[in-house]
């Protein structure tokens, strides 16, 4: 079976390449049973996954991939799973494509493992043994539960009665907060708070989901070696917010003027999509993983890490178009009832469209292992090419992998112009050039 001709892009959650079949199925295997467990996914066979160089595949491995490879799945694994195997014709060479559709009953496992073993999730390129938080979230998934609805042992006096009235009125009745699932009544009739309450509204939720506060840090310089501040901060979600704000305008104004009977700077990014971007963090983070998020500031760039890869079938291609999975679904909604987000799905979107407006780059996504880091550059759209040289050195700083239309879109250079850049970064070895034709990519030594 053939489909039409896909475009090669670099791995990634959703896509592995293998140079050829393998004769042990069992790598394909688990990168099956990681897909289903996470977005869905292709292995693509014939393709180089360093330079995405086409190698193509033979007849004798197409004929063994369509007898061997579907079965091989099926009979490894649990719940079963049926990939759907077919070729495609790229570069006048077939491949072989493996694809998987994300899974309706996580977690799925490799049965000669185990279902504790042999669970497998995407981390962002990878295929990785499932850690026991992302089995529990994979279980909570496939029950229809999340974490965030879940009882906490905090007592329902220690909620800040401030933020309540915020969210929800006057007085909200003890009615009220359990239909709006502040509150969980146990079986023996006792009343609970749900880990979501405790995140939004309590004084200290710190005394409960320890690492649920942010860390931020000013470094010097760009390498990260040496901290001039850090501030620890903890509280409710609405004050993390806030304080994390603060702390990025304090070390981000630039360009200081009065306005009124004040002095006050413009940021190098602007509020709104600092604001979304930390918002996001906090809001859809996995509050499983015992880690706090970090933010760090430096001369060039800011990164946010969130604890938690992209969530279900969201992936970094796909940030931005609308697409929405919640992690935590009930903390998103009191999020929403305290006035921290506008809707669902536009908080990407905002970000995009805030650095639109202020001219900068638009912030860049990585899923490193399991945390999404968030970058973003001071660097300003379509920069002077007289400082194409230092743009292009910063821009290795702070992405693994580099191709020359990302340059292309910041700069007004021509394509000759940042060949030639290019070039001189190879000739003093500071970028070494991967692939051929348009899967060439750049990365720094």
């Amino acid at each position: 079976m053939r489909k039409q001709e896909v475009r090669l892009d670099r791995e990634s959650k959703t896509v592995e390449y293998k140079r050829e079949m393998p004769s042990n199925l069992a790598a394909i295997i688990k990168t099956c049973v990681g897909f289903a467990n996470t977005a869905g996914g292709k292995i693509i066979v014939g393709v180089e996954d360093k330079t995405l160089a086409i190698i193509g595949t033979s007849e004798k491995s197409i004929d063994y991939a369509m007898e061997a490879i579907a079965s091989a799945v099926y009979q490894s694994v649990s719940p079963p799973l049926v990939p759907e195997v077919y070729t495609q014709i790229m570069g006048n060479k077939e491949l072989i494509i493996v694809e998987i559709s994300r899974g309706s009953s996580p977690p799925y496992f490799v049965k000669s493992l185990g279902s504790k073993k042999g669970v497998y999730v995407r981390v962002g390129p990878s295929t990785r043994a499932a850690s026991e938080e992302y089995i529990e979230e994979l279980l909570s998934i496939k029950s229809q539960r999340s974490y965030d609805s879940e009882p906490s042992p905090m007592d329902v006096e220690a909620l800040d009665s401030r933020l309540l009235q915020e969210a929800f009125g006057r007085a909200p009745s003890q009615n009220l907060l359990l239909s709006e699932k502040v509150l969980h009544r146990t079986t023996g009739k006792n009343l609970m708070t749900t880990n979501a309450a405790v995140l939004a509204f309590a004084h200290n939720p710190q005394d409960t989901i320890v690492e649920s506060g942010i860390i931020c840090s000013r470094f010097k310089g760009i390498a990260g070696r040496e901290i001039l501040e850090t501030l620890e901060i903890d509280g409710p979600i609405s004050e993390q917010i806030t304080n994390a704000l603060s702390f990025l305008e304090r070390h981000l104004e630039r360009n200081y003027r009065f306005r009124g009977a004040r002095l006050r700077g413009e940021s190098l990014i602007p509020q709104d999509a600092l604001r979304e971007a930390v918002a996001n963090a906090v809001i859809h983070r996995k509050y499983q993983i015992p880690a706090r998020i970090k933010i760090a500031i430096f001369d060039n760039r800011i990164e946010i890490f969130s604890p938690g890869g992209l969530p279900g079938l969201i992936t970094i291609n796909n940030l931005g178009d609308g697409s929405s999975h919640l992690r935590n679904p009930l903390l998103a909604k009191f999020a929403r009832r305290l006035r921290l987000v506008e809707k669902l799905g536009s908080g990407i979107r905002l970000m995009f469209e805030s650095c639109a407006k202020g001219k900068v780059v638009p912030p860049r996504f990585y899923e490193d292992g399991d945390f999404l880091k968030v970058v973003f550059s001071y660097e300003s759209v379509k920069a002077p090419t007289d400082d194409l040289y230092s743009i292009v050195k910063n821009l290795f700083a702070e992405s693994p992998q580099v191709r020359s239309r990302d340059i292309l879109q910041l700069t007004n250079a021509s394509r000759n112009t940042v060949t030639n850049v290019l070039n001189r970064l190879i000739k003093e070895k500071l970028i070494k050039r991967f692939g051929k034709g348009a899967g060439v990519y750049y990365s720094s030594n």
